[in-house]
């Protein structure tokens, strides 16, 4: 139909479009894809996870990232600077600096389960099985020394898992989150498959 045409040729603008360097999402050494884009149009060029949930974001082996970055993706987001192996996907790489010092949820020391569940899934998407797995144990075993479904927590410089909190504002994670719960089930259930 003329509408499935429309989305289509939308969905292929959409996905040459964030592989540009010029005005897309693709950094300038194409060694990973920029977080954002700001309202001058310049990227916001931090290392960040949500990059690695676009791998999950992803229909028959298709997603938004050009085949040819698939594998240089999901390296990265395994990589050091962004897996912990105690507690799964970083929100920001490690070192990562913010233009006038603001954070925006957190900093490489801030995580959100759901992430890690999101980047597992995609990474089992695209065949990185063991990967997947590693990122799966990593995150449910923060959970479990949490004790809880927290939304997003924070390692501090002696390795203790703690609720987040803004150091401003006073706001503060929910102990209890449906999107970590499913997180876990997801995790539970790929890890009792695996064993299979």
């Amino acid at each position: 139909s003329d509408m499935m045409l429309r989305v289509n040729f939308m969905a292929d603008e959409l996905r040459k479009r964030f592989n540009r360097v010029e005005d897309g999402f693709l950094l300038p050494d194409e060694s990973y894809y920029a977080q954002a884009i700001d309202g001058q149009g310049h990227q916001l060029r931090q290392y960040a996870a949500d990059v690695g949930m676009c791998l999950w974001a992803s229909e028959q082996g298709e997603c938004v990232i050009n085949a040819h970055y698939v594998d240089t993706v999901a390296r990265t987001i395994t990589g050091f600077d962004l897996f912990n192996p105690r507690v799964g996907i970083r929100n920001y790489a490690m070192g990562t600096e913010f233009p006038h010092g603001t954070l925006y949820h957190g900093s490489a020391f801030t995580y959100w389960p759901f992430v890690s569940a999101l980047v597992a899934r995609g990474l089992l998407r695209f065949g990185y099985k063991s990967e997947a797995l590693d990122v799966t144990e990593a995150s449910l075993l923060a959970i479990k020394r949490l004790g809880s479904n927290i939304e997003m927590f924070m390692e501090t410089p002696n390795g203790q898992l703690v609720a987040w909190h803004h150091p401003k504002v006073g706001q503060q994670s929910s102990l209890e989150q449906a999107w970590t719960a499913a997180s876990v089930y997801f995790g539970a259930h790929f890890l009792r498959k695996s064993d299979d």
